[in-house]
């Protein structure tokens, strides 16, 4: 009798432990079927309503079929995961997926074979990759275009976006940044709908007094071209921004604003890790720190980072360049003055001090041409 109660305890702990890793991390509590522990079967009854899964980072494999119950399921997210997909994992059911996030450790093949699976009645609408490991592979045959259509934005880190192609999907960068303000570089361009909810782009156009360098907001991230990045209040710290082939893609007014600001930017961008110098002929190379730019000895600057290249003969030796905003708020010396004038050339692009464009401007404040003003 004591043998049998010592065996019905240990069941009942065993039961507890799966039971808690198989919950672990979703948002209704339900388990896989598993065929063993690292390949998944389907859902128990639990999972029929669930929104939202989780594949743990143990599995290697899904089979056919498995999530055919999961009529309501909208999410689905690889957890450092790089299962195999087999066949349809919907089965004849139609799937209801808006999003799936693949991680960061997800192979090419099993990202496609994922996705061939959906089907093309699929309500995808977003797909984000971290990263991804294994060999390059076509996304633009007629089975991937049925299912990522050109409703389905897909969501990479911007630093890795360049001009890869997903099917007719477009493709979005996400930008994400720890700091307040950093340096970015990147290799594709972008427009910026995000429209400073989380951060601001700026471009360096001109310096004052060899003390000051002066940041002009810009709403494209250009190929190849320094911007420096500041993150807003919004504490999530990341934008997603759609990938474009150039300013002539556009209609609107700001992009021939962007391409003269783009004109005299004076921040060098760099794609892979390059080594500068003190000087690069009669320029001086100056670096991002503590939200001003110093000058260095040399040394090597990050991948997708950027650094300031001022003339020589304006840089003071040992001397460092505030930063002033488009706005003219500055970093460390308080506020410029605002010009105070009547401004009233029918000609000129109004901006409030949010950044959006103003058609018929009445009293108050605006950027006009980088530059605050009062309109009485």
């Amino acid at each position: 009798m004591e043998k049998l109660k010592t065996h019905r305890k240990a069941l009942f702990l065993l039961l507890i432990a799966a039971t808690s890793l198989t919950c672990h991390a979703q948002s209704n509590c339900f388990t896989y079927d598993f065929e063993d522990a690292n390949v998944i079967t389907g859902l128990t009854d639990d999972g029929e309503d669930v929104k939202e899964l989780i594949i743990p980072s143990n599995v290697t494999k899904v089979k056919s079929g498995a999530f055919e119950e999961a009529a309501k399921l909208e999410t689905l997210t690889i957890d450092n995961a790089n299962p195999v997909f087999e066949g349809s994992l919907f089965g004849e059911n139609t799937c209801k997926l808006s999003l799936i996030d693949m991680g960061n450790s997800m192979s090419v093949n099993n990202m496609y074979a994922l996705l061939t699976s959906l089907g093309s009645t699929n309500t995808l609408s977003k797909v984000v990759i971290d990263s991804y490991s294994g060999e390059q592979i076509s996304w633009t045959d007629n089975t991937i275009n049925n299912v990522l259509h050109e409703d389905v934005a897909v969501v990479l880190p911007a630093a890795q976006v360049a001009n890869q192609v997903f099917g007719n999907a477009s493709v979005w960068g996400r930008f994400t940044i720890d700091k307040e303000l950093i340096s970015f570089c990147g290799n594709a361009t972008f427009q910026d709908l995000d429209q400073g909810s989380n951060m601001l782009f700026y471009v360096a156009n001109s310096y004052e007094n060899s003390r000051y360098v002066h940041l002009q907001r810009v709403y494209h991230v250009v190929a190849g071209q320094g911007v420096l990045i500041h993150k807003t209040g919004n504490t999530s710290g990341y934008a997603e921004l759609p990938r474009i082939d150039s300013f002539d893609d556009l209609n609107i007014p700001s992009a021939n604003t962007d391409r003269s600001y783009y004109a005299q930017n004076m921040l060098k961008g760099v794609t892979e890790a390059t080594q500068i110098g003190a000087t690069d002929g009669n320029k001086t190379n100056l670096i991002l720190k503590n939200a001003a730019f110093h000058p260095t000895s040399g040394g090597l600057i990050p991948a997708n980072r950027a650094y300031l290249q001022v003339p020589t003969a304006m840089a003071k030796e040992g001397a460092s360049f505030e930063l002033v905003f488009s706005d003219n708020t500055t970093t460390g010396i308080g506020n410029f003055e605002y010009q105070i004038t009547d401004y009233k050339d029918a000609d000129s692009t109004y901006y409030n001090l949010n950044g959006q464009r103003i058609s018929k401007p009445g009293k108050g404040i605006y950027i006009v041409n980088g530059r605050k003003y009062i309109k009485n």
